[in-house]
């Protein structure tokens, strides 16, 4: 629909009704987006638009009635997804991927619904819409269903997250030990091995702080309990935090090949969100 303000006023639009069906649209559009499209909608008077327009609606109404309407879902508006890809270097975050990748889903469905013989006029119209089963195939491999990075996301990062989930098992086996010492001196404050800043250490009356030797972290506000560290975890920990330091290095390395990835397909992405 375009501007059309010779033949229709605020009046007519209110009178039959049309300022109801862009509120409704606007409300119920699948794309935040689109609101504001909604919003500024007016009739057609071009007759050859309004058949070209009237033949589309009538290719989705039949596809309604046939009980096998095109699949459309709420998708997120990724303009500033577009931003960031045009930036050299940039790098997209697990949300942008999640958005990127539920676009690019969407695209592909719709292309696949979109058939010659069943749709023949969006079949046209859909016709750049982007369907890349590689480039979906390539954030399902770094990302899990919840879109959290995969551990296995790639060998290096694989090889460090075993390798932390070994350092904590040491780490915590060798605690326990000095935890069940501690607690047959009788000189814990609490039950539990606590964590501060990624780092073990034990909870000790602080008036039993120097039975065992290591540093004192931190204290509790009431003054009661010392943290303590021991000697014999210190060195563990500080492998520990180097490892995970590491893996948020890969994390990085990975999220930036892959935004650099889909960098060059940033033009195809943009028109078929906008398609």
């Amino acid at each position: 629909m375009k501007n059309n303000k010779v033949i229709c006023d605020t009046d007519f639009y209110d009178n039959v009704g049309f300022n109801t069906i862009r509120s409704w649209l606007g409300e119920h559009c699948l794309c935040s987006l689109n609101g504001g499209y909604f919003q500024k909608l007016e009739p057609l008077s071009n007759k050859i638009e309004i058949e070209e327009s009237q033949s589309l609606s009538d290719e989705l109404l039949a596809s309604i009635q046939r009980n096998s309407p095109v699949p459309l879902e709420v998708f997120p508006n990724i303009t500033k997804t577009f931003s960031i890809l045009e930036i050299s270097g940039s790098q997209l975050n697990a949300d942008h991927f999640r958005e990127l990748y539920q676009i690019l889903n969407c695209a592909r469905c719709i292309k696949q619904a979109l058939k010659k013989n069943v749709f023949p006029l969006w079949h046209m119209n859909s016709r750049n819409l982007l369907n890349s089963i590689v480039a979906l195939s390539s954030i399902e491999k770094v990302f899990d269903d919840t879109f959290q990075l995969k551990p296995n996301a790639s060998k290096e990062l694989k090889q460090l997250s075993s390798a932390i989930i070994s350092m904590e098992v040491k780490i915590n086996d060798t605690m326990a030990k000095l935890m069940n010492w501690a607690r047959s001196k009788n000189w814990l404050q609490g039950d539990q091995i606590v964590w501060r800043n990624g780092r073990s250490m034990l909870p000790l009356k602080v008036s039993q702080k120097r039975k065992i030797k290591g540093i004192v972290q931190d204290q509790s506000t009431t003054g009661q309990t010392a943290y303590i560290e021991p000697l014999e975890i210190i060195e563990l920990n500080n492998q520990l935090t180097e490892l995970k330091f590491e893996r948020m290095e890969e994390e990085i390395r990975i999220l930036r090949e892959l935004t650099a990835y889909f960098r060059p397909m940033a033009g195809k992405i943009k028109e078929s969100f906008y398609i």
